[in-house]
């Protein structure tokens, strides 16, 4: 989904220099660069699911899959992002449980209702 390893490993990431464990966390000096790479990992993420939805034939952009799927969340990514602060290990914490137990739901939510009104 998410590049998880940038958001959960910055919550620890001054522990994680001390023992000598490398992440992209440590990756990207600046929160605006990991920022910038999180924003292009969830283009790349929206991207493949556009391409999902293409390559099985969902020809109508306002169908559920592309409306709940692919731009709802797009909108929850970007909000996600805007309100991360990678300097707060609790802001870490929320945004990467945020990714697995929304993110994943909203996509499969898309799914389920473009199957139901097919």
């Amino acid at each position: 989904m998410y590049p998880l390893d940038t958001i959960y490993g910055s919550q620890d990431k001054k522990d994680d220099i001390r023992i000598g464990i490398g992440s992209t966390a440590q990756l990207f000096t600046s929160t605006t660069t990991s920022k910038l790479f999180l924003a292009l990992l969830g283009m790349m993420f929206l991207f493949c699911l556009t391409m999902s939805g293409i390559l099985n034939g969902i020809d109508t952009p306002y169908s559920p899959y592309y409306l709940i799927s692919v731009f709802a969340t797009g909108m929850f990514l970007a909000r996600q992002l805007w309100h991360l602060d990678l300097e707060s290990p609790e802001s870490c914490s929320t945004a990467f449980g945020a990714n697995a137990f929304v993110v994943g739901p909203i996509v499969a939510l898309g799914m389920l209702l473009e199957y139901l009104c097919m």
